[in-house]
């Protein structure tokens, strides 16, 4: 199968779904513009007490009615969050069930050659590890992308309407954070690919020694036979260290970017705060705001490179 048909055809199969996917992509929408509207009401709860403060007087009605909003916003984000989840473990299963069947009817009308090219472990390899690493794209990374892209966009929405010109500190690292992690990418996937290659040939030596005990035992054949699976396994060690490690660096490269954005968001927020140029709460709800879209770019990026993951795995 040639990557670039990957995601075509796995659309196809989405097809039969396309409105449960729809609502269930409308439910996760929804439940992201929610919880994005919880910063703000937090900030405007601050201020509020800030004011008390000042004042000298407790402004209990606002409050409540501040808190009251801010459960409503969490009460409902969950809601259409769960409905969310409901509507895609259903579409996964369906999904899986017809690659499944597919994939039996392609088995039987593959020519016999290809069996005898490809050892039985590769086969079931690509049954099983392909088939599971789709799983995994379609149940967490389509609404995880889907979801943070509306996070990233409606944090950035809330920002501007907070303060246009401190919006322009933790926006300008989101494309330093993602230009920092694209090289990263890269080369994860293809210490993927060649992980999931080597994956299938030692599943394929070990089927075929297991499969031919007596005949190993026979020419004494035992020795070469460990040190052919030690090379094999010592690949796959290798290939699967490379792309952890390369996978992992991701997130503190990001991480770091992101931290020094807060930082200084936090140092002229304040300042400007003390100037009265903007209330506390307001510079809490930024502060709040750029951890979310830092979570947004990480949680992209990881999506991105599953993406990645799953490309080359796709033989």
């Amino acid at each position: 199968m040639k990557k670039k048909n990957v995601f075509k055809q796995l659309f196809c199969y989405l097809k039969p779904y396309r409105l449960r996917l729809f609502f269930s992509l409308l439910f996760a929408a929804a439940s992201t513009i929610f919880m994005v509207m919880a910063p703000f009401m937090i900030g405007r709860i601050t201020t509020t007490l800030f004011d008390s403060i000042e004042d000298g007087v407790f402004y209990w009605k606002k409050i409540i009615w501040f808190l009251a909003g801010l459960i409503a916003l969490y009460l409902i984000s969950q809601l259409f969050s769960v409905l969310q989840g409901f509507g895609m473990v259903k579409i996964t299963a369906g999904v899986m069930q017809m690659l499944r069947h597919d994939i039996d009817e392609k088995m039987n009308r593959l020519k016999l050659n290809y069996y005898d090219t490809h050892t039985h472990g590769d086969i079931l390899s690509i049954i099983t590890n392909d088939v599971d690493t789709i799983n995994n794209t379609i149940s967490q990374n389509l609404t995880s992308v889907v979801t943070q892209l509306i996070t990233a966009i409606g944090i950035f929405i809330m920002m501007i309407l907070i303060s246009p010109k401190l919006t322009f500190i933790p926006i300008f690292m989101v494309p330093l954070s993602l230009l920092s992690a694209a090289k990263v990418m890269k080369a994860s996937g293809r210490h993927y690919g060649r992980q999931q290659e080597f994956l299938g040939t030692l599943n394929g030596y070990i089927e075929e020694i297991y499969n031919g005990q007596q005949v190993v035992q026979l020419f004494n054949y035992q020795k070469k036979a460990k040190e052919k699976f030690r090379e094999l396994n010592e690949k796959l060690k290798e290939s699967a260290r490379k792309a952890e490690t390369t996978a992992g660096a991701i997130s503190p490269i990001t991480t770091l970017v992101n931290d020094m954005g807060y930082v200084l968001c936090a140092a002229v927020g304040c300042i400007w705060a003390i100037a009265g140029k903007i209330t506390v709460g307001n510079v809490q709800a930024m502060l709040e705001y750029a951890v979310l879209m830092a979570v947004a770019t990480l949680l992209i990026g990881f999506a991105i490179v599953q993406k990645t993951k799953k490309k080359e795995n796709m033989r």
